[in-house]
C-alpha cells in the first residue's frame, strides 16, 4: 500500500499550545503534539498523510531547498510514498491573481496621469 505526500506552500500557521494548525491551499491541517520550530507563512513544505488524511510527517525546506523533518516519526523518503506537487495547482492561481493586480495597477496609473 502506498501513501501520499504533498508539496505545499504554507499560507497561514497558528501555534496553539502543543498544536500546529497549518493552512495550505484548499486545506487546513491540525498537527497534534507538535514540538518543532516556530516558523512563518510563505515557506514550502512537504506533508505526508495517512488513508484517513491525518498527518504523519511534516518537512520544511531550508534555504538550499533541502527538506528537514519537523514532525512525525516516519521518514517518508525511505518509505513507499508517492509525492504529489500541489504547488503546480496554486501556481496557476497566483499567476492569474498577479496578472489581475498588474492590470489594475496599470489602469490606476493611467487614471492618475490623466488627472
Amino acid at each position: 500500500m502506498s501513501y501520499k505526500a504533498y508539496s505545499h506552500l504554507i499560507i497561514n500557521c497558528e501555534f496553539i499550545k502543543n498544536n500546529l494548525i497549518l493552512e495550505v491551499y484548499n486545506n487546513s491541517i491540525n498537527f497534534n503534539e507538535y514540538f518543532g520550530p516556530v516558523f512563518s507563512p510563505g515557506r514550502f513544505c512537504v506533508i505526508a498523510l495517512n488513508n484517513k488524511n491525518n498527518p504523519l510527517a511534516l518537512y520544511l525546506l531550508d534555504n538550499q531547498n533541502v527538506p528537514f523533518q519537523v514532525y512525525g516519526n516516519i521518514d517518508i523518503f525511505n518509505e513507499d510514498y508517492t509525492l504529489i506537487d500541489e504547488t503546480v495547482t496554486i501556481k496557476k492561481f497566483y499567476d492569474y491573481a498577479k496578472q489581475i493586480c498588474i492590470f489594475c495597477f496599470a489602469n490606476l496609473a493611467i487614471v492618475g496621469i490623466e488627472n
